[in-house]
């Protein structure tokens, strides 16, 4: 992250122990070297991330936030995302943006049409909370009973506890 922006690099941390909290199977942790880490944060303008994404260039232009992540089989090995600072100055909402764009990047990568609550609502909006259905479903996730590669239908058993 950027030093640029002291509120966003706290609520990384937030995030990232929020998420440490939910999760039975995995413990994100930060590091400042981009160059081995696995997943890179930046806080910066399209054109800044297309350079080091240029995958992503595409969609950039309509997106004032993007996760883009690389498979190796049904697993998420490495990614990076971004937060558009230039075109986006509303820090709730740039908060916002890190945490739905960071919580996509651990395989939930589709947003919801049906929970305005939830911070992966398609709408625009400006929220920076987990929702208890986030809570739930990142829990889920990261639990023991959810494997890379699991079935809508294996996935939809342990979510209604059968």
């Amino acid at each position: 992250s950027d030093s640029t922006y002291p509120e966003l690099d706290v609520e990384l941390d937030r995030i990232i122990a929020e998420i440490n909290d939910l999760s039975q199977t995995i413990a994100l942790r930060r590091v400042r070297n981009g160059e081995t880490a696995n997943f890179n944060v930046f806080l910066t303008d399209a054109d800044t991330y297309g350079q080091f994404e240029a995958n992503a260039v595409p969609d950039l232009g309509s997106n004032w936030g993007y996760v883009y992540v690389y498979w190796t089989g049904a697993v998420i090995t490495r990614g990076s995302m971004y937060v558009d600072t230039k075109r986006n100055t509303d820090l709730d909402c740039m908060k916002h943006l890190l945490r739905e764009e960071l919580t996509q990047a651990l395989g939930l990568l589709q947003d919801s049409s049906t929970h305005p609550e939830s911070i992966f609502y398609q709408p625009w909006t400006c929220g920076f909370e987990y929702a208890e259905i986030d809570q739930a479903v990142i829990a889920l996730l990261l639990s023991p009973n959810i494997s890379a590669g699991d079935s809508r239908s294996e996935v939809r058993r342990h979510f209604e506890g059968n």
